[in-house]
Formats: structure tokens, C-alpha cells, sequence
């Protein structure tokens, strides 16, 4: 399973079993590259829990090239900024695929890190991420050969979830005190030209925002005085069908940073649990609101209910309305995003029904994928 999102719902309870009548696979887009000069829309296909497919779907032609072999499971894909290339999470390994090369390449790292997340590309060739080293979680920047810098560390606390902005960095800052964690957002400069030495560590800044027993993860710094970050469940209890989240902006005015709740979501409970078979491997990365400007997209779980729904919330009128799905009866559907300047949602491919369809009269392994546009 993709170890790095396993500290954050590792936690739970293990909750209902609801969705085990009917086997779910999940398609959904993940980001665009350029191959042969052509846009193209990274797509997994999860097929089984544990069995993952990427297709690379030309935005011209619809058709889409399986990208890997079977053998691999990607996640947690990441396009470096040329657009012309993309890493990913194996096993716990990092791979680069060139999209001119037929086979991706493994990263090497000089340093004992490992559970690491999600790559964020600075260059080509420079990128940051949380890992764990030991029995903590730090901050990190590494290079293509393999050069690791720790950015942050401390044997009392973990660091995690980074977000650059110039040359300012963001982060969480997780510490346990009397068996809870606490919370706290918290910034350091950043560079790119930082000496390889291992006695370097940045002396952690005062926390510009205290989340205290709030339990939060996926910062996203929009700017440096504007950001966004999730609120989870420290705990949840057996049987329960739905998993609560909230997604709070943090801004930063003349009386300093302050936290305001944008809106809440619900996510059902067997997406997200391990002993699930209709897990999404991928964790929370396919659920997490999408941002267009001053429009962020989000699903969300009905009252009593296992379907998910795309709603859209307006910064500027601070009001979600529901989307509506054209060409989909899927009840099962992720956050939309912006795919070759249309907005589409992934989803499950359950009974028959389809969010992308897989054309069965392709030839040559080729997929042809019908997108559900968003009205």
C-alpha cells in the first residue's frame, strides 16, 4: 500500500465495511505532460486494491498509451516542471520516467530515509519532500543522483508536509505531548544553493499558526501570506460509514495569521481503510480539493449515503453548489480538475456503470477514455 499516506489515517479505527458487495476499480486524471509535443493526461487505473495501471490519454486524439509495466505500482506522481517527465512512488522506491525512454530510473539516496512522500519538483533536477530517518519524520531536498540534504530535523518532532513559496518554506510541525500530537504551521527560508553537510539542520522559527490537538495535513501555500490545509479526525470509531474533513484557509493580514474554515466534506469509510478491498490506494490524493483560480472542487458523501458528488466552492461568494456530471451515472466520483481546458472527475467503474470508458473495440492494447465533463 503507499506507505507515505499511512501515518495519517494509520491511526483509525478499523471502520465499516460498507462497499464490500460490489468490487470498485477507480480511474481517474492525475496531471498533463507533453509527449512528442502533445498534451497528454496522466491517468491511473486502479484495478484491484493493489493493482495500478498509468496510461499517458493524448488530449487530441483521446487515445491512451499504458505507460508501465505491470509489474510496478505507481503513486503519488508528480510531473517535473519541463513537463517532459514524471516521478513516482514504487514500493516504497522513487522512479523517474523520461518519456522518451522506455524504462523509468531509480533513485539512489546517500541517506538512510525512507516512508518518503510526494516528490515537489523545484528544477528538473532538484526537489523537497518529507521522509521519516529513524524514528522521525524530516524535511528534505534531494537531486536526481541522489544527494540528500536534510532541510529539517529534531529527535523531538516531525516536520512534515512542506510547501515552497520563492524562497520561503512552509511547513507542518507535529509534536506528541502527553500522548496527543499537536499541530503547528510554522516557516524557515528556503534555497536551492545549500552546502551538502550533514551538520546542517535550520533552527525551526516561531510557528505562525498553532493548530493544538487539530490534527492537519496537506498544507498548500498559495502565496506567502495565503495557504490552505486539511483538517482530519484524530480518531474514528468503529462502524462508522463516513469520514468527516474540513479545509481551512490560513491568511496572514496586518493582526498576523489567522485560520478560517472554507467548508467541510465527507469521505466514505472504506476508501480510506486498509483492510478494505475497495481501498483507494492512492489515499486521500485522488479526494483532496482541487483549486481553479478562485473556484476549489471538492467531493463529498450525502447524508447516509456511500456515493461522492463534485461540489464547487466560490472564494469570492464563500458558497459551494453541487456540479453536475454530464454523460455519467457514476455515484462514485472524485475532484474534478482542469483537463486540456475542461473541467472532469474520476471515479469508479462499478456495475457497469463508467466515469471514463474504456472503448473495448481499441486495437494494439490502446484505451480510448470518454471523459464525464462538469456543467
Amino acid at each position: 500500500m503507499f506507505i507515505f499516506l499511512l501515518f495519517f489515517v494509520g491511526h483509525m479505527a478499523a471502520v465499516s465495511q460498507q462497499g464490500q458487495l460490489r468490487p470498485y476499480t477507480y480511474l481517474y486524471p492525475v496531471d498533463t505532460l507533453y509527449i512528442d509535443g502533445q498534451e497528454h493526461t496522466l491517468t491511473l487505473w486502479q484495478k484491484e486494491c493493489d493493482t495500478i495501471e498509468l496510461y499517458a490519454r493524448n488530449n487530441t486524439t483521446g487515445i491512451a498509451h499504458k505507460q508501465l509495466p505491470s509489474s510496478y505500482i505507481p503513486a503519488g506522481i508528480q510531473v517535473l516542471p519541463g513537463r517532459q517527465a514524471y516521478s513516482f512512488i514504487d514500493n516504497g522506491c522513487v522512479r523517474i520516467k523520461e518519456c522518451l525512454k522506455r524504462s523509468p530510473a531509480t533513485m539512489v539516496f546517500d541517506k538512510p530515509i525512507f516512508n518518503i512522500s510526494i516528490l515537489h519538483w523545484v528544477t528538473d533536477d532538484i526537489a523537497y519532500c518529507h521522509a521519516q530517518e529513524g524514528h522521525r519524520f524530516g524535511i528534505y531536498m534531494i537531486n536526481r543522483s541522489g544527494s540528500v540534504q536534510r532541510l529539517l530535523y529534531n529527535q523531538t518532532c516531525d516536520y512534515l508536509f512542506p510547501s515552497q513559496v520563492d524562497d520561503t518554506l512552509f511547513y507542518i510541525c507535529r509534536v506528541m505531548h502527553e500522548g496527543r500530537a499537536h499541530h503547528a504551521i510554522a516557516q524557515v527560508p528556503f534555497t536551492t544553493d545549500v552546502p551538502y553537510d550533514d551538520t546542517i539542520f535550520y533552527a525551526q522559527e516561531e510557528p505562525i499558526l498553532q493548530a493544538g490537538s487539530l490534527s492537519i495535513a496537506f498544507l498548500r501555500m498559495q502565496s506567502k501570506n495565503r495557504g490552505f490545509v486539511l483538517v482530519y479526525p484524530n480518531t474514528v470509531e468503529d462502524g462508522v460509514q463516513q469520514v468527516p474533513f474540513q479545509y481551512y484557509m490560513i491568511e496572514r493580514t496586518a493582526n498576523g495569521w489567522s485560520a478560517q474554515q472554507l467548508f467541510s466534506f465527507a469521505v466514505p469509510s472504506f476508501l480510506l481503510d486498509k483492510s478494505s478491498s475497495n481501498r483507494l490506494y492512492e489515499n486521500m490524493l485522488p479526494l483532496l480539493p482541487y483549486h481553479d483560480g478562485d473556484k476549489i472542487y471538492y467531493s463529498s458523501t450525502q447524508m447516509h449515503s456511500s456515493s461522492m458528488q463534485i461540489y464547487c466552492f466560490d472564494s469570492a461568494t464563500k458558497c459551494s453548489k453541487r456540479c453536475r456530471a454530464m454523460g455519467s451515472r457514476n455515484e462514485l466520483l472524485f475532484s474534478a480538475r482542469i483537463v486540456d481546458d475542461a473541467l472532469y472527475c474520476g471515479g469508479s467503474l462499478a456495475d457497469g456503470t463508467r466515469c471514463y470508458v474504456p472503448d473495448a473495440s481499441c486495437r494494439d492494447n490502446d484505451i480510448v477514455f470518454t471523459f464525464a465533463e462538469l456543467h
